[in-house]
């Protein structure tokens, strides 16, 4: 993990898309990082390494996650762009709750 790209996205994620866009070569390297709860609304983590992160209960909706690598990444709770959440021990992508089935259709 590069503390760099993780304190700059803590600090502020309009900065972090601001840097994103001088910088569109860059990898991020947010490997194993504590995101846990935070509020990440239109994030661009398109190209960033985010295996085994800690997304749990992360706000990502209108996030772009576009050539993400989210192998082993923790999104329990996670909530996209529907409002759904991801069900607890979700690794690689995001897998939803499924939604109660009526059993009479």
């Amino acid at each position: 993990m590069n503390e760099k790209h993780l304190a700059l996205l803590l600090k502020d994620v309009e900065a972090w898309n601001k840097w994103r866009v001088e910088n569109p070569e860059a990898q991020p390297d947010l490997r194993e990082a504590h995101l846990n709860e935070a509020y990440l609304f239109r994030v661009d983590f398109h190209g960033t390494f985010l295996s085994r992160a800690n997304l749990s209960g992360a706000f990502l909706s209108e996030a772009n996650l576009s050539g993400t690598n989210l192998e082993g990444a923790f999104l329990s709770q996670a909530t996209w762009t529907d409002g759904r959440k991801c069900r607890e021990g979700s690794l690689g992508r995001p897998v939803f709750k499924e939604e109660k089935k009526n059993k009479n259709a």
